[in-house]
């Protein structure tokens, strides 16, 4: 569990950073920077009160990292696991060892983020923000690499870091070695690396935010978790959003999107406003708008298999094969019975030409799971047999 007191201050650093509907003004920007710095001082009273405690250095780094100091963040978290020992808290290493693999992943260092997530994903196979860690930092790598290792992750039950190699954890810093596959060889000497496109820094932002909100403490994971938390104190958009989840489910979508787009007003830093709006414009028909929502849902950290495939489906249809496989992938580990998820994976494989053995795999567990896609399996089947 994270520290009581930072958690409660980093939860109030992520009200004062949610986004509003309309932009500060600089007044109201510098009374919110005192906020922080107040905050701030409160995390290092913590920090200088418990000094030897693992735990808040752990905490204190998570703060730091959504305070956008990383070089801060970096240091705690080295720190936390100088003191942190293997045989102690397997769950605590692996939250600190993900803490610096995402500062890894974030400066680009891609073979250390990835050595960080498999060793936090060995601690505490249940950690998701490790396994997400994990596939994001693989993905990097080159296609064949990628391939064996979800093959090998598969075989092993989803937890990737079990598979042939996996070791005991070192606590030790890493390299710092730039982004290269493992037994790579450095760039050459006066060598510089590719410089990412946009498209590339856009999706490692968006990546960083998710896995960042993966490591926020007090942040509802699943529809049914904000639910409970509804239960126990109603947030100022909660009867706004009932009502238009209730004009969705009736057919009404005009007014239920009417009611989405107040909610979203009113409270933009919450996910289910976009989890519903999303639902409202895929009903409607609005791909895109639907995928855009999807996006700041999923970029919260929300666990919603639903989100996922709904995704994954809308960027098959506009024929984005590999961000498709990817969400579908997610999906379907989230839920390993939803037939569609295992359905878009084998399909956005096989598109992109991938191992057709893997591919029909995936389309026999869909039309397992419903037999109505089984003639989609077979036309697959038969192109491949060509």
């Amino acid at each position: 569990m994270p520290d009581p007191p930072i958690e409660t201050a980093t939860n109030d650093l992520a009200k004062l950073n949610a986004p509003t509907p309309v932009p500060p003004t600089p007044a109201e920007e510098k009374k919110k920077e005192a906020e922080r710095a107040k905050l701030d001082a409160k995390i290092e009273a913590r920090l200088q009160e418990k000094p030897k405690d693992a735990k808040v250095q752990s905490s204190a780094a998570g703060y730091y990292m959504q305070r956008g100091d990383n070089a801060r963040a970096a240091e705690l978290a080295e720190r936390g696991l100088a003191l942190a020992r293997p045989g102690g808290d397997r769950k605590l290493t692996s939250r600190l060892l993900v803490t610096r693999g995402l500062l890894r992943y974030i400066e680009r260092d891609f073979s250390g983020a990835h050595s960080d997530g498999k060793i936090a994903l060995n601690m505490d196979p249940k950690n998701w923000a490790a396994f997400e860690l994990y596939m994001y930092s693989l993905d990097k790598w080159p296609r064949g690499k990628r391939s064996l290792a979800l093959a090998a992750a598969r075989r092993a039950g989803g937890q990737a870091a079990a598979s042939e190699g996996a070791q005991e954890p070192s606590l030790r810093p890493g390299s710092g070695a730039v982004a290269r596959e493992d037994g790579a060889a450095p760039a050459a000497a006066g060598g510089t690396a590719p410089a990412p496109t946009q498209e590339e820094l856009t999706a490692d932002r968006e990546r960083a935010s998710r896995l960042m909100a993966l490591q926020t403490p007090g942040l509802a994971r699943t529809p049914e978790e904000w639910q409970a938390r509804q239960d126990a104190a109603p947030s100022a958009t909660y009867e706004v959003l009932m009502k238009s989840m209730k004009a969705r489910k009736g057919g009404e979508l005009s007014s239920a999107l009417s009611l989405a787009e107040a909610a979203a007003r009113a409270d933009p830093a919450d996910p289910m406003v976009y989890a519903n709006r999303a639902l409202i414009l895929n009903q409607m028909g609005d791909s895109a708008g639907a995928v855009l929502d999807l996006s700041r849902v999923i970029a919260k950290g929300w666990k919603w298999p639903l989100a996922f495939k709904l995704r994954a489906d809308a960027l098959f249809k506009t024929k984005k094969w590999r961000a498709a496989m990817s969400d579908a992938e997610l999906a379907a580990k989230l839920d390993p019975s939803d037939a569609d998820a295992w359905f878009i994976l084998g399909m956005s494989r096989s598109m992109l030409g991938g191992d057709p053995a893997l591919a029909l795999a995936e389309l026999d567990r869909a039309a397992a799971l419903k037999p109505s896609l089984a003639p989609f399996r077979d036309s697959v089947r038969e192109k491949l047999a060509k």
